[in-house]
């Protein structure tokens, strides 16, 4: 599968046939005094036993079930346990936003994120920069330009803070959901350099833009 896109099903995905397709059933809003009742109980836990904790807590705050089988998905795919708190569709791929209330673990990932869901694989993180296209990253010439004054510029994944990206439907059938990133001396807190956007990946800018497909 190329960098950037979600493939159709076929007829041995059998992953996919069996899923249940997400819908907004999945979306958890708990009462910010709740929220922190159950980091008071569950941040002292080991990190091993955080997540269980946290889904736990959610169930008993009347998550839906689907909410807390997400959150269960989430933590068994390594990630932080993290829940759904906005759900946009517009075609057979739908966006979730997520939000992972856990401090930032040793990878400082951010707390917001836009997880791509219905597709194949069933779950794509798009700051997941494993799945970026590296042979660009590394090749271009512009960056490797900025990377003469900003040594460690590079992208660390992005704060998702608004409930969806962009989505375009594509002539020939299927989604585009254009993603901007930002290009980072070093950490994702770190100064942001560069002042432009452009469509490549990445630029001669702040900002670098990808677009991923569901075909």
């Amino acid at each position: 599968m190329a960098a950037g896109q979600t493939e159709r099903p076929n007829e041995t995905d059998t992953s996919v046939k069996t899923r249940a397709r997400m819908t907004a059933s999945v979306v958890w809003m708990p009462e910010a005094a709740a929220l922190k009742a159950i980091e008071l109980a569950c941040g002292g836990s080991d990190p091993s036993k955080y997540a269980r904790c946290f889904v736990d807590s959610m169930r008993a705050d009347a998550a839906s079930s689907e909410a807390v089988a997400f959150a269960q998905e989430l933590a068994g795919s390594g990630r932080r346990p993290g829940y759904v708190t906005d759900f946009t569709e517009g075609g057979r791929v739908a966006v979730a936003h997520v939000a992972f209330p856990a401090p930032n673990g040793p990878d400082d990932r951010p707390n917001g994120a836009w997880l791509l869901v219905n597709g194949s694989p069933s779950i794509v993180d798009v700051d997941d920069l494993a799945l970026l296209p590296e042979t660009s990253v590394e090749g271009d010439l512009i960056l490797q330009e900025i990377q003469r004054t900003y040594s460690k510029a590079g992208i660390y994944g992005d704060e998702r803070t608004e409930a969806s990206p962009a989505m375009m439907l594509r002539p020939g059938g299927g989604q585009r959901f254009p993603i901007t990133y930002t290009l980072r001396n070093g950490c994702p807190s770190c100064e942001e350099v560069g002042n432009a956007d452009s469509t490549s990946l990445p630029t001669a800018s702040s900002r670098a833009q990808t677009s991923w497909d569901s075909g």
